[in-house]
């Protein structure tokens, strides 16, 4: 089984703003016409580069 098409900016764009909106992934995919798969990567991947907080990493010399 092949991989399909990358998913473009735009649509990431419409991922995340269907997620943000109370759909569902399983309904995001169908709309799209996307694997469930693809779409959860989408929006793990934008979990991923939020800045977590908390105490700065202590350096020692």
């Amino acid at each position: 089984m092949g991989r399909g098409s990358t998913i473009s900016d735009e649509e990431r764009g419409r991922i995340k703003g269907l997620y943000e909106a109370g759909i569902v992934v399983r309904a995001i995919a169908r709309r799209l016409e996307r694997s469930r798969n693809g779409i959860s990567r989408v929006l793990s991947a934008q979990k991923a580069h939020v800045n977590k907080g908390g105490s700065p990493p202590s350096l020692t010399d």
